[in-house]
């Protein structure tokens, strides 16, 4: 058990990293309201915004809220089971996230990929819309889950239950850091691969050599992405993606194939939510040039 300085330090910092989060949902919240005041031309950088502040701290504070929160049930008499209160909490954390991860992350990285894409267009485009619907209830839903997490840390409602829960807590605390220790090494692990995608070096390839046709090509980058391209008087005319069921990613990122003809360039700035699909089908372009 902490004692009462090391409750009061642990308090604090759970408390800080609450109201971190919840400030960065409130800020989330406030760009979305200013956007459908705020002049077509800006929307491009209230995206952008609203992007950087989901993945810095909607993202990564939420996991200190749950190691503080763990520690706090773990070193004090509350405990995880003993009182409804308390498994209600956990219950509600647990929603939190999955709403986070299922719904808030793709509605993000959508209304992010199409405004880079398409500038003040996105604003007439019905899946822009409903990406900036999504976005907008989500986070009004998770501000007030949290408010009302927060009503129950504070006002600690019903008593001790009747039956409670004898844990022992070293095996609790092995269990949450070989489960802490799991978790963070697999985000480092996909954190560095995906840079490793993201930093990969897509070359521009000679069409000089290269008859009027379709070529098609592919790209491994734990997803396959496959495109078909086509070539007329030595210029780029045309890509396609021709993955049957593309994922969420993918699909935001197909764009970047109109970028590419556009700027007759293969290495192109890739598409923002959706940087290592962009960076796939970059390299599937030239993989199709390259190897006809």
């Amino acid at each position: 058990m902490l004692g009462p300085t090391g409750k009061r330090i642990l308090l604090i910092v759970h408390i800080l990293f609450n109201s971190v989060w919840t400030g960065g949902l409130s800020a989330i919240l406030l760009l979305l309201l200013i956007k459908t005041e705020t002049a077509p031309e800006q929307v491009i950088a209230l995206d952008h915004a609203v992007f950087r502040i989901h993945d810095a701290i909607v993202m990564n504070i939420g996991f200190g809220v749950v190691v503080t929160g763990f520690l706090f049930s773990l070193f004090t008499r509350w405990g995880f089971f003993d009182f409804t209160w308390v498994i209600i909490k956990w219950i509600g954390l647990l929603f939190l996230f999955t709403l986070i991860t299922a719904f808030l992350a793709p509605a993000v990285n959508g209304m992010a990929a199409l405004s880079d894409l398409h500038g003040t267009a996105a604003l007439h485009d019905p899946e822009y819309r409903f990406y900036h619907v999504r976005t907008f209830r989500v986070i009004v839903i998770l501000i007030v889950t949290i408010a009302a997490l927060v009503g129950l840390s504070v006002f600690k409602p019903w008593g001790p239950r009747r039956k409670p829960v004898n844990v022992k807590r070293a095996r609790v605390l092995t269990a949450g850091i070989v489960t802490g220790l799991l978790v963070v090494g697999a985000g480092v692990s996909q954190y560095v691969q995906l840079e490793h995608f993201r930093m990969m070096e897509v070359h521009d390839p000679d069409l000089r050599n290269l008859d009027d046709g379709e070529y098609v090509g592919s790209a491994d980058l734990g997803v396959t992405y496959t495109v078909s391209v086509s070539v007329r008087d030595h210029r780029l005319a045309g890509a396609s993606l021709l993955d049957e069921d593309p994922g969420h990613y993918t699909r935001l990122a197909e764009g970047i194939l109109s970028r590419i003809i556009s700027e007759q360039n293969v290495n192109v700035r890739a598409v923002t939510g959706a940087t290592t699909s962009s960076k796939g089908l970059m390299l599937a372009v030239e993989a199709a040039c390259r190897n006809p």
